[in-house]
C-alpha cells in the first residue's frame, strides 16, 4: 500500500479508497449533499473536511479539536500541512448600496 500512495498515477485513487473508512473511524460522517465533504460534530463545535483529489481543506468553528484531527491524518497518511487560510466575514459598505 505504501508504494501505491507515493508517486504512482493511481495514488490519488488508492488514497481516496482508504480515506473515507479512516475518517469514519474517527467519527466523521459524509455530507448528505456532497460525497467530498466530511463533517464531525464535537460538543458545540464542528469540523468539516472538503476533499479535492489529494488535498484537504479543513473548516471549523472552534480551534480546540483541530490539532487532534491533523495529527490523526498525519500519522495515517503523512500529510503536508500547507498553512492556515482565514476567511473574514465581508461587511457591506453603506456608500456602495
Amino acid at each position: 500500500m505504501r508504494k501505491s500512495l507515493n508517486g504512482l498515477k493511481q495514488s490519488s485513487k488508492h488514497w481516496y479508497d482508504k480515506l473515507p473508512s479512516f475518517l469514519h473511524s474517527i467519527n466523521f460522517t459524509h455530507s448528505n449533499t456532497n460525497n467530498s465533504i466530511f463533517v464531525r460534530k464535537i460538543e458545540n463545535s464542528f469540523i468539516s473536511l472538503l476533499i479535492y483529489v489529494d488535498d484537504i481543506l479543513i473548516a471549523r468553528n472552534n480551534a480546540k479539536h483541530i490539532d487532534i484531527v491533523k495529527t490523526s491524518l498525519d500519522v495515517t497518511f503523512k500529510i503536508k500541512y500547507l498553512g492556515f487560510f482565514e476567511v473574514l466575514p465581508r461587511t457591506r459598505d453603506a456608500s456602495t448600496t
